[in-house]
């Protein structure tokens, strides 16, 4: 293997994991939008997450979701509503 190849591989590795890291931010930036936006009384489940996301052409889990959710400390649907 060649210097020039070797180095293309990790190039190519670290800029793959910079692109999955851009897009999980921006992820989660959206989610943290659609729950700032929601309707307090009825709040969004994961599901109801997932498929907003899916319409804006995200298509992730639900537990990715939950995973993003948690991770934007947003606590779930039951906490989040009020009264």
């Amino acid at each position: 293997m060649t210097k020039r190849g070797l180095c293309s591989i990790i190039y190519n590795r670290y800029y793959d994991n910079k692109t999955l890291l851009d897009k999980c931010t921006e992820i989660k930036k959206i989610l943290i939008e659609i729950v700032e936006n929601e309707d307090k009384k009825r709040p969004l489940s994961d599901d109801a997450l997932c498929e907003v996301l899916c319409k804006k052409g995200y298509k992730i889990a639900r537990r990715t979701v939950a995973k993003y959710r948690e991770q934007a400390d947003i606590p779930v649907a039951r906490l989040r509503k009020e009264l």
